[in-house]
Formats: C-alpha cells, sequence, structure tokens
C-alpha cells in the first residue's frame, strides 16, 4: 500500500496540473469578466472619442452570451459612483475581443441621451 501512495500523489499533481492549464486556456478564450468589461469601458471614456458616455460608473456585475465571431452580448448591471444612493442600473453592452489582447466596448453602457 505504501508504495501506491507515491504513484497516487504523482496522478493526483498531474490531474491538478492539467485542470489548471485547461482552465486558463478557458480563460483565454471565455467570455469577458467584470473586470475586462471595466476596463473595456474605461478605456473608452478615457478615449474622449464619445461624449456619451457617462464617465462614472463602476460595473458590479455582468452576464455574457457569446455573439458572431469574438463579439459578446451583456447584460451588465453597474452603479454610478457620483451618486448617493446605491441604486444598481442594467444595461446592455456589446464588447469584442481585440486581436492585440483584451476588449473593445461597441455598444452600451449608459450612453446619456441628448
Amino acid at each position: 500500500m505504501l508504495r501506491l501512495f507515491p504513484a497516487l500523489a504523482v496522478i493526483a499533481l498531474a490531474v491538478v496540473a492539467l485542470y489548471q492549464r485547461n482552465q486558463a486556456s478557458l480563460r483565454l478564450r471565455g467570455e469577458p469578466t467584470v473586470a475586462d468589461l471595466q476596463i473595456a469601458y474605461d478605456a473608452e471614456v478615457s478615449s474622449g472619442e464619445d461624449a456619451l458616455h457617462d464617465k462614472n460608473l463602476k460595473i458590479v456585475g455582468a452576464q455574457c452570451a457569446a455573439e458572431s465571431g469574438e463579439a459578446f452580448s451583456c447584460q451588465v448591471g453597474f452603479v454610478k459612483t457620483d451618486e448617493e444612493s446605491e441604486r444598481i442600473y442594467l444595461d446592455a453592452a456589446l464588447v469584442q475581443r481585440k486581436n492585440e489582447g483584451g476588449w473593445k466596448l461597441l455598444r452600451g453602457l449608459c450612453r446619456r441621451l441628448l
């Protein structure tokens, strides 16, 4: 029995390593996270290309589904950091994976009405 234990330990370590590698691979190909969406939103706001974005949103949750190619549609929950209430707003957003890594916000996240 003692001779089997080292072999089981090696197998267990191999399984853990394989699992971690697969999780990393899925993460690279998977849907955007809340952090990914916040970074894409912040980049869009700071680019100054579109003055219709509010500049004070903090994303607190998201559910995303694959669209065509590298695009994902997401239902996003966010708070406005300049409001005293902790009201959660919902919006739809469309993001696309960039070739160089990261995400590009294509549509959504509280564009102001004129």
